[in-house]
């Protein structure tokens, strides 16, 4: 079934879930929803959720992957984004930018956050696991 909201035409297609899910990657937008949903609701879920389909996003992948601490993590590089940010998830690094952004510059500035963290992270480990205050002083 195809319906329109808002001016954009959207094709339905029922499920068995109690949510609904929207598809913008298809000619027309398909939105997932159980029978128990009303127009209403769909209507009102595509205006919250605020769907731009004229905005495309670009996905591109680096040639080469980052190294950090000796792992090895693919670049998901996702264009045409409102914000900047990047996200690590798993074995994927995902640079989210903006229209004009260089996503390389991002990049670099969230190695070095990146790295800097983990740092910390495993100071702070040894620090607790030798029992040892941040004002003490160990000499050899």
């Amino acid at each position: 079934m195809i319906i329109e909201i808002a001016g954009k035409k959207y094709q339905i297609i029922m499920t068995d879930t109690k949510s609904i899910r929207i598809d913008n990657h298809q000619d027309p937008p398909i939105l997932y929803t159980s029978a128990n949903f009303n127009l209403t609701t769909l209507e009102q879920f595509v205006k919250n959720n605020n769907i731009n389909t004229h905005t495309s996003e670009e996905i591109v992948y680096a040639d080469e992957p980052i190294c950090i601490f000796q792992q090895n993590y693919l670049v998901k590089i996702i264009q045409n984004q409102p914000s900047n940010k990047v996200i690590l998830k798993n074995k994927t690094v995902t640079v989210y930018c903006k229209k004009n952004s260089n996503y390389r510059t991002q990049l670099v500035l969230w190695q070095k956050q990146f790295a800097m963290n983990q740092l910390l992270d495993i100071v702070g480990y040894w620090e607790e696991k030798l029992d040892i205050s941040n004002n003490e002083f160990i000499s050899f």
